[in-house]
């Protein structure tokens, strides 16, 4: 079987939606499926799409995965999405979003959190719907001996950028006492200054090796977001049993992590004075996480869709 991914081009952004589809890709491709991934929708490479079996795209609400989808159709191929679903007609009008919907063979969640941000724009038809949660590689359990050069901080890992929260939490942990350290994409440059301004220490987009180091010595990380589904960084904190601070608008609410409200001060404070430096054991629990089960489970997922494909 050949299977088509395609999301954005890989340069507008640094996200985990990348992540997310890359390590899908690696561990479909160890179980016999043919993946290749083109970016930016089906525009110019529209053509070569009679070559697959299925496409698959990401980020639904998004232009891109709107390109795709027109063309499996018109090319009578099946398609699926790897929803990410932005609550958002800003790039695609959901009279079109809801076309879209309509043709889809399958829309994947990522928890009940996000198929009810579906729901509450689009009519979805439950046998379209799937769960499947991301993963987490075993690189994110690793003992860290090493010690780093910050002391204490809180953390935030993710672009500068305002729906992300990280000025709220600057200045929540000024008012505290407390070192912030964020590590991400400088996406909006006042934005960042706005930030540093209160305190904060802005350090670039990290690799692995570095990133693991910061989580583990982090007394607690926040990620204080408008909205989130279920994000990998707060997964590989976890792994590393750093507590966890996420707002009320995240779908994905993990067991014992404290919640705040989103761009207030006050309930900020509040959940980080609450897990700052605290005992967790959640590496536990992201153990049942695994990539190669989420290629498992597409894998079933992709043989129902076409079963006369021999993979």
């Amino acid at each position: 079987m050949k299977v088509l991914f395609t999301n954005r081009p890989k340069d507008v952004w640094i996200g985990g939606d990348y992540i997310q589809m890359e390590r899908t890709a690696e561990e479909l491709r160890k179980i016999g499926v043919d993946v290749e991934i083109i970016e930016s929708g089906l525009l110019r490479p529209a053509i070569r799409i009679r070559e697959f079996d299925i496409v698959h795209n990401f980020n639904f609400s998004m232009e891109w995965a709107k390109y795709s989808c027109w063309m499996a159709d018109l090319h009578k191929k099946p398609w699926v999405s790897s929803m990410i679903y932005a609550e958002t007609d800003q790039f695609v009008p959901y009279d079109k979003q809801q076309i879209m919907i309509d043709n889809c063979a399958a829309a994947i969640f990522l928890n009940q959190g996000e198929i009810d941000r579906v729901k509450r724009e689009l009519k979805l038809k439950e046998d379209i719907v799937h769960i499947i949660p991301n993963g987490i590689d075993d690189f994110w359990f690793k003992q860290v001996r090493s010690k780093n050069n910050y002391g204490d901080y809180v953390l935030t890992v993710g672009r500068i950028e305002a729906f992300k929260g990280q000025l709220a939490v600057a200045r929540a942990c000024k008012k505290l006492g407390l070192k912030y350290i964020c590590v991400g994409e400088r996406l909006y440059e006042d934005y960042a200054k706005e930030v540093e301004a209160e305190g904060a220490i802005i350090l670039p987009p990290m690799n692995k090796e570095e990133l693991i180091k910061m989580y583990k010595h982090a007394k607690v990380m926040v990620l204080a977001s408008r909205a989130e589904l279920m994000s990998l960084a707060v997964m590989e904190a976890m792994a590393q049993n750093c507590p966890i601070v996420l707002t009320d608008h995240s779908e994905w609410k993990p067991d014992n992590v404290s919640l705040c409200k989103y761009n207030n001060i006050t309930s900020i404070k509040k959940a980080i004075e609450k897990e700052y430096g605290r005992k967790v054991n959640h590496s536990e629990e992201m153990k049942k996480y695994r990539w190669e089960e989420v290629a498992k489970s597409l894998k079933k997922l992709y043989e129902n869709i076409c079963p006369d494909t021999n993979i």
